[in-house]
């Protein structure tokens, strides 16, 4: 869900960078590995590094893709000599991580003069301005179990500072609105469908506040803007 809904978005914002043609990239937290692969393709001639704790779903791209090679590690584990890469791309993974300060100086140390790290994350707006009572029930109570986490929605706002305090330049700054609700226009269900019983156990909302939810999401009439993806681009001078 997740890919299908920001792979775009991501393009644009790695595409703008001046990166050359034979560029080595770290992709952080490469998931189901569709921007792992992209920049395989874009980049043939460099190398695309895809990290993750659970890499069975990239073992089949990497067979497959001659410049994308595969490391099974939690990302705080590992480290790389200085100036490795020209590209370092994190999308929806540091904030879910304690230490995701520490990373980002951490990453603008691994890059190469003129490299680019480009860091993507959810703003989550105040749940209690929904104007849906259900939705905004539903979404308090996830901001507070991811929160119980270490997951911080609000982190992304801090990142430009965070890079240029990290010795990064030229530092930019996109967003996308996330769109809930209006039948088949909607992104959520698929998010939150995974947690819901989890939501319900920590006490939260209850199964009948879920069914509401879920029901209100398939109405054309119910929208709501509760995220606002932003994508942060730095270069090191």
């Amino acid at each position: 869900a997740i890919q299908s809904f920001t792979d775009q978005f991501t393009h644009e914002g790695i595409a703008a960078c001046e990166l050359p043609p034979a560029a080595d990239c770290l992709e952080v937290g490469a998931g189901y590995g569709s921007i792992a692969v992209w920049l395989a393709q874009r980049f043939p001639e460099g190398t695309v590094q895809a990290v993750d704790i659970d890499v069975e779903p990239l073992e089949p791209l990497a067979a497959s893709t001659p410049a994308l090679q595969v490391v099974e590690s939690d990302i705080s584990a590992l480290d790389f000599d200085a100036g490795t890469f020209d590209l370092i791309h994190a999308r929806f993974v540091l904030s879910h991580l304690g230490n995701r300060d520490e990373l980002l100086q951490k990453f603008a140390s691994w890059l190469r003069p003129g490299g680019y790290l480009v860091v993507t994350d959810a703003y989550q707006l105040a749940h209690c301005k929904s104007p849906h009572p259900v939705v905004a029930k539903v979404f308090g109570a996830y901001g507070d179990y991811v929160a119980s986490r270490g997951m911080d929605l609000q982190w992304v706002r801090s990142v430009p500072s965070l890079f240029a305090r990290s010795g990064l330049g030229d530092v930019t700054h996109s967003g996308r609105t996330t769109f809930l609700g209006g039948g088949e226009a909607d992104r959520w269900a698929p998010l939150i469908q995974p947690v819901a019983e989890a939501l319900i156990d920590a006490g939260g909302v209850t199964e009948a506040d879920m069914s509401e939810f879920f029901l209100a999401l398939d109405d054309p009439t119910v929208m709501d803007i509760p995220q606002v993806i932003i994508t942060v681009v730095g270069r090191k001078s």
